[in-house]
């Protein structure tokens, strides 16, 4: 491989570069050690510091931007949902936690039949004995909204744990970005010494 004084690493993979790094590095006696390292460290300085920050602040951005999008996607269902998605899964947690006679008692409404209801009036029209459309009101089961309110039920559930999860993210990555010290914290854990 042809020796750039200026880009050493221009060519080298991930894997190429941690070997060059570590090149010298790996019996229990280094000749030269601070030779050595004053060498890595300049490498370092000049080719590799700072060289991956625009990769990290695209990937910061796009931990924000999950975060946004799942707090929107929620934002939005509640709008077609006409307001009843905010509470929609703690609603039914407190529904189905009372016993089926207190839930008469107290005239508690089933949120999920709230939401998404199961049955609904119908008019039918059909051709009477004289000729004419006659109109008759009937019960229609929504047989198709018995599935949709479980449905929504684990939407809830998936948007709120993605928000919760992203937001927590995003605070240690700031942590991260703010301090050299965590980083370095991190980086000793990774490499186990």
């Amino acid at each position: 491989m042809p020796y750039f004084p200026y880009f050493p690493f221009l060519f080298l993979t991930a894997t190429g570069l941690m070997k060059f790094l570590g090149k010298g590095t790996t019996g229990k006696i280094i000749e030269d050690t601070e030779e050595k390292m004053e060498r890595l460290l300049t490498t370092f300085r000049d080719n590799l510091q700072n060289k991956y920050n625009r990769y990290a602040a695209i990937f910061f951005t796009c931990e924000l931007l999950n975060v946004f999008i799942a707090v929107t996607q929620f934002a939005l269902t509640n709008a077609f949902l006409q307001n009843q998605f905010v509470t929609y899964a703690p609603d039914v947690w407190r529904y189905y936690s009372y016993p089926p006679e207190e839930i008469q008692v107290l005239d508690m409404v089933n949120p999920m039949c709230e939401a998404f209801p199961r049955v609904a009036s119908c008019t039918f029209f059909k051709y009477g004995s004289g000729g004419e459309v006659v109109g008759y009101q009937a019960l229609c089961i929504l047989a198709l909204n018995i599935v949709i309110d479980k449905v929504y039920l684990v939407l809830w559930i998936w948007y709120v744990l993605i928000a919760v999860l992203g937001a927590i993210r995003v605070i240690c990555r700031a942590f991260q970005i703010s301090s050299g010290i965590i980083r370095f914290w991190l980086m000793k854990i990774k490499m186990h010494r």
